[in-house]
């Protein structure tokens, strides 16, 4: 940078302003530099570029009545100069002052200007590089469905982040806030578990946006979870199941008493094949590929549940071959016929757990059967649900007999 350089000069434009001072300040950069940050900035917005080729010269004037005043103001400046340097002459007393008030209200949060401005540029940076919420959400759907995530699981996201998007879909990701999101969890006016669920979904949302630096920060990180109470889990009684199975078709009931028997999630019913029922070497295989958790396991297939499925050996294709709202539909019915008053929520699985832990008392063997990688949910869901002898009954609903599929009376 040249040395900068003071003048005094007659000023003859003005009856009062006799004499003027001029100097200048910073620099621009060489046409060089300037093809350089073009390489360095591909398509950076026109104002960037133009405010990066003016740099940071200034030109500077201040005018006087007599030369006296224009030289003692001259020889004050460069000695500013010589004690602040460049920077220190270029700045106007109005930044002076800004700076000044800035520093006080920064003082008692610690920070310092300098502090401040370089969290300010990351948050301009941030913001600039970032995505509108809606935008986000097709991208981030779009990198789950190819890490292969299960359909099921997929639905689940996306219906939770289309509730997302109809408040927030229009704003920059990176300028979301924690209150605002807390705000709109309370605002659905759900369960604590289902919050709970959205919670979770908003979290790896913006997980995903912080790791493609969409956003500085996670603000979801902040939000606690709702506290849930303690429920035992929801199971049908040995009684309940028995006239369950009564009432069953024969294209319901395998899946039924998988469910029931063997502790299956639903959707891993779904998409179980028949040749995936071992019916001779006494377990049922749960790929990886059909597995929630995306890893392989087998299900020990009990000797009461060898006795239902055995009608069905031979068969051939999915074991539940309609659809999911099917399902639905054959449920309701069955649920009229049997006489139930209602059908716990993942009734079959906990019962499964509920029923297999009383019996066994085995939670490491009841977690690989159910998936789970811990026991953890075995503990909190199914200990102490139901006793010893209701266990023994319900691991007895067989069958009458070989040739047919009606189950024994079970007293209630």
């Amino acid at each position: 940078m040249k040395p900068t350089t003071l003048t005094v000069r007659p000023y003859r434009h003005s009856a009062t302003s006799k004499f003027v001072v001029t100097w200048s300040t910073g620099s621009r950069p060489s046409a060089l530099a300037v093809v350089a940050w073009e390489k360095l900035n591909p398509g950076a917005p026109h104002e960037d570029r133009a405010r990066y080729e003016a740099g940071d010269w200034v030109r500077h004037r201040k005018f006087f009545a007599s030369k006296d005043e224009a030289v003692k103001f001259a020889t004050g400046q460069k000695t500013k100069l010589s004690n602040e340097g460049h920077r220190g002459l270029a700045l106007p007393d109005e930044v002076r002052v800004m700076a000044a008030k800035c520093a006080e209200q920064l003082k008692p949060y610690g920070y310092t200007i300098a502090q401040a401005v370089e969290h300010f540029i990351d948050h301009i940076k941030v913001t600039r590089r970032s995505v509108t919420v809606s935008a986000l959400i097709v991208e981030y759907t779009a990198a789950k469905n190819q890490k292969g995530n299960k359909e099921r699981s997929l639905k689940d996201i996306f219906y939770r982040l289309r509730r997302f998007e109809e408040t927030f879909g229009a704003c920059n990701v990176a300028t979301v806030k924690t209150a605002q999101i807390d705000d709109w969890l309370t605002s659905l006016g759900l369960s604590g578990q289902s919050q709970n669920n959205f919670r979770a979904v908003a979290r790896a949302f913006f997980e995903y946006a912080v790791r493609r630096d969409y956003a500085q920060t996670n603000p979801v990180v902040k939000i606690d979870k709702v506290r849930v109470d303690d429920k035992p889990a929801a199971i049908f009684t040995p009684a309940q199941l028995a006239k369950l199975l009564n009432a069953a078709s024969s294209d319901t009931l395998p899946a039924i008493v998988i469910g029931a028997f063997a502790g299956l999630r639903q959707a891993e019913i779904f998409r179980l094949e028949w040749k995936e029922v071992d019916l001779s070497r006494g377990f049922i295989e749960v790929t990886a590929k059909k597995s929630k958790t995306a890893q392989r396991r087998l299900v020990t297939i009990h000797p009461n549940l060898q006795a239902w499925l055995q009608p069905f050996s031979g068969r051939t294709g999915l074991v539940w071959p309609f659809t999911e709202s099917h399902w639905r539909i054959k449920l309701d019915g069955l649920r009229e016929t049997a006489k139930l008053a209602a059908w716990p929520s993942i009734g079959l699985r906990h019962s499964f757990g509920s029923y297999h832990l009383a019996k066994f008392s085995n939670a490491n063997a009841l977690a690989l059967e159910m998936g789970h990688t811990t026991t953890k949910l075995i503990f909190s869901n199914y200990r102490e649900v139901v006793r010893p002898d209701e266990a023994e009954r319900y691991w007895n609903i067989r069958p009458q007999g070989a040739a047919n599929v009606v189950p024994m009376e079970v007293a209630s």
